[in-house]
């Protein structure tokens, strides 16, 4: 099955390969941990994943007319973007912590797990949708 180039549909895609990638690799860091892989998933689906499906919506539509090759970029672009203010929204939270330990274990715990799945999947998201789905299309 495969789909018209749309905006919305490219920014699902995105953001429901993206999300499911996320879910994976969360059971895969917390050792299949359910009640932290359900937090990690809320706190990238609100600060991460809702702020993107905007920002690829929003690129999308200024980028309908373009090839495939230039979306994917325009995705990349804003994947990119939203990772670098995700990292400066939780490094904000991370200097407001008093205790060492704490800023440890969110960074740890947190941080990196949540910005760096985002990044990865969301990238491996854009090239399923461009590559794979909408190409197809096309052709």
């Amino acid at each position: 099955m495969f789909f018209r180039s749309h905006p919305l549909i490219e920014a699902s895609v995105n953001y429901v390969v993206g999300g499911l990638l996320s879910v994976a690799s969360f059971l895969i860091v917390t050792g299949f941990n359910l009640s932290e892989v359900i937090g990690l998933a809320q706190v990238q689906a609100m600060f991460v994943m809702l702020p993107a499906f905007f920002l690829w919506s929003i690129v999308g539509f200024v980028l309908r007319n373009y090839g495939y090759m230039v979306r994917f970029v325009g995705a990349a672009a804003v994947t990119i973007v939203v990772t670098l203010l995700a990292i400066t929204l939780f490094m904000q939270v991370i200097d407001s912590l008093k205790n060492a330990a704490d800023r440890d274990a969110y960074l740890n715990l947190r941080l990196i797990p949540i910005v760096s799945t985002f990044a990865i999947n969301s990238l491996i998201g854009a090239a399923f949708c461009q590559f794979w789905l909408v190409r197809r299309y096309e052709e």
